[in-house]
C-alpha cells in the first residue's frame, strides 16, 4: 500500500449533502429523485443507509504510544539535545523498543522494535518540536578535553530521563 493514497476519483458529493440523501431515503423519497438530485452512487447511498452515526473521517489507525508518552519522549530528545548529547534515528527506536517490553504494550511491531515507517509518522507528527539535524563532528583538541566525568554526567542525564518518563 502506498505511503500517501490519494484517491483515483474523489466524491462529487459533500459530507452533508451524502446525510441529507439518506435522510430522504429514510422519509421515503424515491430513490430516482435522490440519485438525480445528489448524484452519488446508489451503492454509496445503501451503504449509508442503516449507519447510525457518520464515520468520523481521516481519523486513521491509532499510534501505539499515547499522545503523553509521545510527548515525553519528545521532550527527552529536546532535552538531551540541549545538553549537545542528540538522539539519533536508532537510539530513538531503542528507546521505544525497551519502553514496549517493559510496559507489555500491544503493537505491531516486528520483534517489538519499530520500524522506518513509525519514525518518519513519529517525525511527522511532532515537526514543529523535532527536526533531524546533522551532528557537528569534534575535533580532536576538543574530544581530549572532554572528560570522564563529563561523559558520565551526560550517561546519568540520559538514565534520568529514560527512567523518569518511560517508566
Amino acid at each position: 500500500m502506498p505511503r500517501n493514497y490519494a484517491r483515483k476519483h474523489p466524491p462529487t458529493y459533500t459530507s452533508e449533502e451524502l446525510h441529507s440523501a439518506v435522510t430522504a431515503l429514510q422519509k421515503g423519497v424515491p430513490l430516482s429523485l435522490i440519485l438525480s438530485q445528489f448524484k452519488m452512487p446508489k451503492t454509496t447511498l445503501f451503504r449509508h443507509k442503516n449507519v447510525k452515526e457518520p464515520s468520523k473521517k481521516g481519523s486513521g489507525s491509532t499510534t501505539v504510544l499515547t499522545p503523553e508518552e509521545e510527548n515525553y519522549l519528545v521532550e527527552a530528545i529536546q532535552y538531551s539535545g540541549d545538553l549537545g548529547w542528540p538522539f539519533s534515528k536508532a537510539r530513538v527506536l531503542v528507546i521505544v523498543q525497551d519502553f514496549v517490553r517493559k510496559t507489555e504494550k500491544k503493537n505491531p511491531f516486528t520483534n517489538g522494535r519499530p520500524g522506518d515507517d513509525w519514525f518518519r509518522q513519529f517525525m511527522a507528527r511532532h515537526r514543529d518540536r523535532v527536526s533531524r539535524r546533522k551532528p557537528e563532528t569534534v575535533t580532536v583538541a576538543r574530544a581530549k578535553g572532554l572528560k570522564h566525568c563529563l561523559h558520565c554526567r551526560y550517561k546519568s542525564i540520559y538514565v534520568h530521563i529514560t527512567n523518569i518518563h518511560f517508566v
